[in-house]
This record gives structure tokens, sequence and C-alpha cells, in this order.
């Protein structure tokens, strides 16, 4: 198993004060902007006070998406090591087939999976620096009838995302993440497995 906790690296003391500013100027002129948005007419009256329910909705979005909430992947790639145990002082063993990856949204050090990703789902690992794997090409995936919805876990632009492909009941999903370069090599390795099993298979299957 190997696990990539996916926080903001980068340096957020400059996001932290500009969060910390917006909430005291919130705090100090929240009456007066109450009462600004009750004395204007109608319709505006509503108006305003809606614009300014979701401009607090969005503060508290940003603030969970980007300060609270983290991500967490998860490649069970091979099984545990000989001599693990577990709580109960057994072998330990993952509750997961090698091959699933995992991804979890996380809250403070507590988990919850967002997605999990069976060994016979996988399709692809798209980079962001290619354009296709393969013959598949994401753009063609994409403008399928028969897709599931785009699932963005990571905390940063989707530009810069690699994209994990799978098909699941007939139906082909894509997911946006942040893999570093260890967690992308297990993937492209349980990838390019998978596709020499089904070669081998293929080629029984001719000869048969």
């Amino acid at each position: 198993m190997y696990q990539q906790h996916l926080k903001d690296e980068k340096s957020t003391s400059v996001t932290d004060f500009l969060l910390v500013v917006i909430f005291l100027l919130l705090a100090i002129f929240m009456r007066q902007i109450v009462d600004f948005c009750a004395a204007l007419p109608a319709p505006w009256r509503s108006l305003s006070q809606l614009i300014l329910f979701i401009l607090f909705v969005g503060i508290c979005l940003f603030i969970y998406k980007r300060r609270i909430c983290s991500y967490r992947y998860t490649v069970i790639f091979e099984a545990a090591p000989e001599g693990e145990l577990d709580q109960y002082g057994n072998q330990l063993v993952w509750p997961w087939p090698i091959g699933t990856v995992l991804f979890e949204r996380m809250v403070a050090n507590k988990g919850k999976i967002a997605e999990e990703i069976a060994p016979n789902e996988l399709i692809a690992l798209v980079k962001p620096e290619a354009n296709t794997i393969g013959v598949i090409a994401p753009e063609g995936v994409m403008q399928k009838p028969n897709f599931l919805n785009t699932a963005r876990l990571t905390r940063f632009s989707r530009k810069t995302a690699s994209m994990l492909i799978f098909a699941r009941n007939g139906k082909t999903g894509y997911i946006y993440f942040h893999p570093d370069d260890t967690l992308s090599g297990h993937i492209e390795a349980l990838l390019r497995a998978k596709r020499e099993a089904q070669a081998g298979e293929d080629a029984g299957q001719a000869h048969a």
C-alpha cells in the first residue's frame, strides 16, 4: 500500500491573513450591510440579501475546500508486509484487493472514501502534459454519452491535474487528482500488468 496525503504545501500566510481581514470586515460592517440591504426598495432589497447570502456561503466553501478539506490517495499495489500485525495480533490483510485505488476526502485526520476504483475498472492514467494514453483520448472519453460525472478530488487547478479513467456498469468515469511520481508509478505499473494479462488471455483464446 502507498498513500499520498495531498496538502497545500505553498505558503499560506498571505491567504490566512486575507481570510482574517475579510472576517474582521464582515464582523465590523455586517450590521451596516444588513441595514443597508433592508433599506433598499423592492426588488433590490431581496436581491441584495440574496447576493449577501451567496457571498457568505461562497466564503465558507472556499475556507472548507482550501483550508480545512484535503485529500488522501491510496493505491494497493502489493499484499501487506509479512509480519505486520493488525490490532488483534494477526497477520495484517488489506480489506481491498491488489490493484484498488482509493480517494479519501480528509477533514483534520479523519477521512471519508469519496471514490473507490476496483482493479477491473481501471482504464488509463492521463497526465496533464499528455493528450492521449494509448488509443484513449481524454477529450473523446468526455464526449461519450454514457459517461459518469467528473470528480475533482484535488485542491489544485484542473489544468495541472492528472486524470484517472475508469469504467463501471458500462459507463466511463474520470477523476481529476494530483498524484506524486510514486503514486503515478504504481498506478501505471498496475495498468501495464492489466494490459499484459489481457494480451495473454487474448493470445490464449486465439490459439484455442
